[in-house]
């Protein structure tokens, strides 16, 4: 049975002013830089009134936005200070109600996938907005490429998760059962984009895009004819994991995880 780490109806994300408050964060955007040591000091000269910046920014209880900001914010700036903002987790508003299964970015958008549809926020999780009409349970990223695992199908998102497109030919179809949940896990090398599979009979393994989704092929040399449950790439080296073939034995293992589970290496052609 494929297994998904579930977030029930939120998503976390390192601080953002939209939802709290964070030392020397003196714009209010969600992060300390240098921006907020030149607002700093225009308040400490009186040129932008105090008003009109995040007081909660103070860090060091005088109530005021100033010198001692500003200082902060250059600690900040040259790796000096560790921002409170790389250490706070606040929760994002939404999504709400679903189950989230997995999750990606691609600039400044981050796609939340659920059991039923895709979530997209182009604000860093202040609003969330649903994008899709199918769920999904793994993606990985190229660029402003985003794949989505969904069942038995990939699809596509060419502008960083606002549309997407179906890339499933040459992908097996397959009807929901014990023995058969699809696309468990997508991972991508340079041009090369992976799709680790669970099928009944010999089409599990892993499939191979050369051509961005438009056609995939089935790349098991070396591999048993087994579930993957897990792809990771380093480099030229993909990692795939298997189960349920506990007992064979293969020149590119690295590794055993967990019960009845194999790790398998290959090493990409240059």
């Amino acid at each position: 049975m494929k297994r998904f780490v579930i977030v029930l109806a939120s998503v976390l994300l390192i601080t953002s002013s939209a939802f709290g408050a964070t030392a020397g964060d003196v714009d209010g955007i969600g992060d300390v830089d240098l921006r907020d040591v030149i607002m700093s000091l225009q308040v400490s000269a009186g040129i932008t009134p105090l008003g009109t910046v995040n007081l909660a920014a103070d860090v060091n209880g005088d109530v005021k936005i100033g010198l001692a900001e500003a200082i902060y914010g250059l600690q900040v700036a040259a790796q000096l200070r560790q921002s409170a903002a790389a250490t706070t987790w606040q929760q994002t508003n939404g999504p709400y109600g679903v189950g989230i299964s997995a999750i990606a970015t691609s600039g400044s958008n981050v796609v939340a996938g659920a059991s039923g549809c895709i979530y997209l926020s182009t604000n860093f999780g202040a609003k969330w907005t649903q994008v899709t009409n199918f769920g999904a349970s793994s993606f990985a990223v190229k660029g402003s490429d985003i794949f989505a695992a969904s069942f038995s199908k990939v699809y596509l998102s060419t502008d960083s998760g606002v549309t997407w497109t179906q890339v499933s030919n040459g992908l097996p179809s397959c009807v929901f059962s014990g023995s058969c949940t699809g696309i468990t896990s997508l991972a991508v090398s340079g041009s090369n984009i992976f799709a680790g599979t669970s099928y009944t009979g010999s089409n599990s393994g892993v499939y191979l895009s050369v051509n961005n989704g438009a056609s995939w092929t089935l790349g098991n040399n070396g591999l048993p004819h087994s579930d993957i449950t897990q792809l990771a790439v380093s480099g030229s080296n993909v990692f795939a994991v298997t189960r349920n073939r506990a007992g064979y034995t293969y020149p590119k293992i690295m590794a055993r995880i967990g019960f009845n589970s194999l790790m398998h290496r290959a090493t990409l052609s240059q």
